[in-house]
């Protein structure tokens, strides 16, 4: 059975209005409320109960049931999250709540499965759309306009990296773009790639240091963090590649590149609503001065905007438990 709440002396809607300030303030800051995130799934179903009552009565809540809308979207969108931090306490929570199909949000961790099903199937269909690219940059570059050896090995060892990478081998990844950074040592991007990639495998020190190397060789900080926090990107680092997102930002809230490598983290996060925000920010600061990136920044919000990724005000689906 639900845990009771505690006694309140409220009417009904007063009840019902203080449990919709209590999950708007929960479901948008979950992050270190550990067990306690299930408050929130306790909180929705009482939220039900007084809703259906009070409309019995003939309650007016429209204006409480577009709260609740929101609250169900922003649960839906961090699925993923409440999940990680409820921990083992969410399936026993739910064993004790006993929910019916129609109390969805004791199912959010299907929803959040299928939200990293989503984000596998996005991220398989980017890599093969930039290992097209690829393809087309080599037939370009070697066959109708023959590069640079130095330019030439500096991209088989990048494509020999990316093949290590697809199948998790970060040592020999790390082996090729040393070799490359040897090829090519005033490259400050492959020695970025040396040091995430040593980060990777546990070597702190010697990836601070090829970081300092990195970020000398770079016309400021800001070039660096960017730079890196792409590559924290490519290798799935997303809290680190956000993270640096962020600290470009701090140093230029008005980066054109900063709001979208700041979207393309939020996204891969599975963090919708504030990727499709900072897609439109980096679309509108680039519009003037780097009309390619503002074209991919609309690319990549039109593609979350008609995919469905972002929930609506619509009918809420009902999970089947134990699928």
């Amino acid at each position: 059975m639900a845990r009771a709440l505690p006694p309140t002396s409220f009417t009904p809607a007063d009840e019902l209005r203080d449990l919709l300030d209590r999950s708007e303030r929960r479901v948008v800051n979950l992050r270190g409320t550990g067990k306690d995130t299930v408050l929130l799934l306790d909180w929705l179903d009482r939220i039900a109960v007084l809703a259906t009552q009070l409309e019995a009565d003939g309650a007016d809540l429209r204006p409480e049931r577009a709260r609740l809308g929101t609250v169900e979207a922003q649960l839906r969108d961090r699925a993923r999250q409440l999940v990680r931090e409820a921990g083992a306490e969410f399936p026993r929570a739910r064993q004790e709540a006993e929910p019916t199909p129609d109390r969805w949000w004791w199912y959010v961790d299907e929803i959040a499965a299928e939200q990293r099903r989503q984000q596998l199937r996005r991220l398989g269909l980017m890599a093969l759309g930039l290992a097209a690219v690829v393809v087309a940059i080599w037939f370009v570059f070697n066959v109708l306009f023959p590069v640079d050896p130095k330019v030439a090995a500096v991209q088989r060892l990048r494509g020999e990296a990316d093949r290590a990478l697809s199948t998790g081998d970060l040592v020999a990844a790390l082996a090729a773009y040393e070799e490359a950074a040897q090829t090519d040592p005033e490259d400050p991007s492959l020695i970025i790639w040396v040091g995430v990639l040593q980060e990777g495998l546990g070597q702190q020190e010697v990836a601070e240091q090829k970081y300092r190397e990195a970020e000398a060789m770079t016309d400021s900080r800001l070039l660096f963090l960017l730079e890196r926090g792409r590559v924290y990107g490519s290798v799935g680092q997303l809290d680190k590649a956000l993270a640096d997102a962020e600290a470009v930002l701090v140093l230029d809230p008005d980066s054109a590149e900063g709001h979208f490598l700041l979207a393309t983290a939020l996204e891969g996060q599975g963090k919708v609503a504030e990727a499709i925000a900072a897609y439109q920010r980096a679309s509108a600061l680039a519009e003037s001065r780097s009309p390619q990136l503002a074209a991919l920044a609309r690319i990549r919000l039109g593609y979350l905007l008609q995919s469905g990724a972002l929930p609506t005000m619509g009918p809420t689906p009902t999970p089947t438990p134990g699928r």
